[in-house]
Formats: structure tokens, sequence, C-alpha cells
């Protein structure tokens, strides 16, 4: 017995999901990727390739390379439906927990790997403008290790 097919997407769940993979786009996923963590989030069941190329639009190689970079970071995850051997695909409903300290770890290794290249600089001026680069890094990794724990005590309650 094959699962049911996910009704169709209304105008605004097709909106909010192209919202979502414009966002993800600032945390360097490719568009296809981002619609995809979109829909699993719109939709919120299991769905397969073939459901997502069809609700989408999208071709069968924009999911394929879209569904690696979700898998890999386990913002999506592979689950087992029952009576049908295709792969099923759902949000992982601690993804975005994950998304976020995957950001905080990226930008910290960045600002650090500035931070070590920093005296190699000799033009005038240079080192000060780095600096300052690095200590608004470093707040900006302060504000979201702080919005990191409200969010995730918000999701524990």
């Amino acid at each position: 017995m094959q699962p049911a097919e996910p009704p169709a997407l209304s105008i605004p769940e097709q909106q909010m999901i192209d919202l979502i993979g414009d966002q993800l786009k600032y945390h360097r996923f490719a568009r296809p990727a981002g619609r995809l963590f979109g829909y699993a989030i719109v939709t919120g069941e299991a769905f397969t390739s073939q459901q997502a190329e069809e609700a989408l639009g999208m071709s069968a190689g924009s999911v394929s390379s879209g569904l690696k970079p979700l898998l890999d970071m386990r913002l999506l995850r592979r689950v087992d439906v029952r009576g049908d051997r295709r792969h099923h695909y759902v949000h992982d409903e601690t993804a975005l927990d994950r998304m976020l300290e995957v950001s905080i770890v990226a930008m910290e290794r960045h600002r650090a790997q500035i931070q070590q290249r920093l005296r190699s600089v000799t033009r005038p001026g240079a080192a000060k403008r780095i600096e300052r680069l690095c200590r608004m890094s470093e707040i900006i990794g302060e504000t979201m290790q702080e919005a990191a724990r409200r969010f995730s005590s918000e999701h524990d309650d």
C-alpha cells in the first residue's frame, strides 16, 4: 500500500517555502536546499524526492543536490514509511538549533583565521581595521550565542 500523496501547496505556502529558501542562502545553502528545507518545514510530513520535484517544480538533479547538504548537516533525516520502499525525508525537530550552532562555530572559526593572519598584513592602518572587524564578529558571535540559548530554552518549554 502506497502512502497518500501530500496535498498541493497553496500560494501562501509556496511563497513561504521561497522565503525560507532565501533565508538559508545566508547560511551558505544553495537555493534548492533552502526550498527543500522550507518544504519540509511547511508540510511537516515525510516526502520523497519525486514528491518534492513535483510540488516545487524542481529537477531530479536539483532535488538530489539540495538534499545532500541538508542530510549531511542533519537538518533533514531519512525515514522509512511502511509499504513504500522509496527514501522519505523529514525535518529534524532539532535542526534549527543545530543550524544556529553551526553558524556560531563557522563565524568563530573565520574570526580566528583572520586573527591568525593579522600580523602578516603590513599595509598602514590595515591591522586596526581588521581588529575592528574581528571585534564586530566577536560581538555578533556573542549575540548569536545568546539567541541560541534563548531559542533552545523556548524549544524546551
